[in-house]
């Protein structure tokens, strides 16, 4: 499991990334913080689908691209990891 961060250049831009991997069930249940000059979505997702969420919004061909990140999750709960291992898409 991984908590993953994107950072992108608008809310909009933010809000359509979200979306989009919300419909695809590759991160679940994001928040979007906005400071004005970026937004970060930070959500939970499996490590196994890190490179395809970078592939998916590297297609997405928005003008500048997102930065994106992510950081390990060593401790959760197991109906939490249980939930999410339902939730997203199998890998």
């Amino acid at each position: 499991m991984i908590v993953i961060h994107i950072i992108a250049e608008s809310k909009t831009i933010a809000d359509k990334i979200s979306d989009y991997l919300i419909e695809n069930r590759l991160i679940l249940k994001p928040f979007i913080i906005d400071n004005n000059l970026e937004c970060i979505i930070i959500g939970r997702t499996k490590a196994l689908l890190f490179e395809k969420i970078n592939q998916e919004i590297k297609d997405l061909n928005f003008k500048t691209p997102p930065i994106i990140y992510s950081m390990p999750v060593l401790h959760m709960d197991w109906d939490e990891v249980s939930k999410l291992q339902t939730a997203l898409e199998q890998v």
